[in-house]
């Protein structure tokens, strides 16, 4: 699982768009991991 700071995410939103369909990016500010990205499968299947 990829981590990567919110400026680099806002910067490249497409490219972490089309990464989190094949796995989860956590989304880190100020250094402590604050949220993750990933695709509505991944979602419903964690919510199932």
């Amino acid at each position: 699982m990829p981590v990567i700071s919110s400026v680099e995410f806002q910067r490249n939103f497409g490219l972490y768009q089309d990464k989190a369909l094949a796995e989860p990016v956590i989304i880190s500010k100020n250094g402590r991991e604050r949220l993750v990205l990933l695709s509505v499968d991944e979602y419903q299947r964690l919510k199932a």
